[in-house]
C-alpha cells in the first residue's frame, strides 16, 4: 500500500480519479495493493489473473502506456527498486503516491 498518505494526497486522488480511464484505475489499484510495489511485468501478470472471457488479454501494449500515464500524472513513482523480468531485463518497480478513493 502507499506510504506517507496524507489528507492532501487523498484529495488529490479524488480530484483526478474521475478523469482516469477504467484501465488506468485498474493498474493504479493493483500497484496500490502491493506491499512492495510492482514492476510493469508484474502488473501485467496480476491483470491477467483477473481477465474474464469478455475482456481482452492484457499485454505490454495495453498496460505499459497506462503505467507511463500514471507516472506522468504523479500517481505512481519509482521506488528505487529494480527487478528482473522473464527475459532477464531489469525493470523499475513502482509504488503509488496517493490512496484510492473508497
Amino acid at each position: 500500500m502507499a506510504t506517507n498518505v496524507t489528507d492532501t494526497s487523498r484529495e488529490a486522488y479524488a480530484a483526478i480519479e474521475p478523469h482516469l480511464s477504467t484501465l488506468q484505475k485498474r493498474v493504479y489499484d493493483i500497484i496500490d495493493l502491493s506491499d512492495y510495489g510492482l514492476a510493469p511485468f508484474e502488473v501485467i501478470e496480476e491483470m491477467r489473473r483477473f481477465v474474464t472471457s469478455e475482456e481482452r488479454s492484457y499485454s505490454n501494449y495495453t498496460i505499459r502506456p497506462r503505467i507511463t500515464e500514471l507516472k506522468q500524472l504523479g500517481m505512481i513513482i519509482d521506488n528505487g527498486t529494480r527487478r528482473k523480468n522473464h527475459r532477464g531485463r531489469t525493470e523499475v518497480v513502482y509504488t503509488t503516491t496517493t490512496v484510492s478513493a473508497e
